[in-house]
């Protein structure tokens, strides 16, 4: 009886970890269409163009000098060219994710950008794009305003906050684990039960 118990553990641990390896998956190459351009303008906390300068790994507090994760925020700055929402500064910075498969833009250094970012991180599923790719978004969102001397402050809880956020990213997951954990501490405890 204890070895099917640990049979039966073993496969919920891993239809857990198939769970999480599908939804990354499906996460990444299963975006809805984003929203049309005057709809992202009115969702997103700035919109602007630029060519990005600098990308560097941001490491919540906790594990600076650590390991790295897929999962880490990667802060882009750019060189604004022209602004239509947000703060109109000639230097902006964004996070995003490491990757296309955790959800983050592959911005590279050297590249111009149409940016729509929401709470000062950009995603894979969002509008942001290429400038080449922008032509629609530049019909129907018009002449933009030249930006300001100055810098976009950086949000100072993005540190506290990171490794909550990140625990809570995927639900699904999260979820899997604590059954399949609860499942086997529920098993152990019986197998134990039956032997004493």
């Amino acid at each position: 009886m204890a070895l099917a118990a640990a049979y039966i553990a073993l496969a919920v641990i891993l239809a857990g970890a198939a769970l999480h390896v599908f939804a990354e998956r499906a996460s990444a190459s299963s975006c809805l269409p984003p929203r049309p351009p005057l709809e992202a303008l009115e969702h997103a906390d700035a919109v602007f163009g630029g060519e990005v300068v600098a990308m560097r790994l941001l490491l919540p507090a906790s594990r600076q000098g650590g390991s790295w994760s897929s999962t880490d925020p990667v802060l882009v700055e750019f060189l604004v060219s022209e602004v239509w929402k947000g703060q109109p500064y000639e230097t902006m910075f964004v996070t995003t994710r490491r990757g296309s498969r955790r959800g983050g833009f592959d911005f590279k250094v050297g590249q111009r950008y149409l940016v729509y970012a929401q709470d000062g991180e950009v995603w894979l599923c969002g509008r942001t794009k290429h400038i080449r790719a922008a032509a629609e978004d530049f019909e129907v969102l018009g002449k933009g305003t030249a930006p300001a001397p100055g810098t976009s402050e950086l949000l100072p809880e993005f540190r506290q906050d990171w490794l909550w956020r990140n625990l809570t990213t995927n639900q699904m997951y999260v979820l899997a684990q604590i059954l399949a954990f609860g499942l086997l501490g529920a098993l152990t405890w019986f197998a134990w039960r039956r032997r004493a």
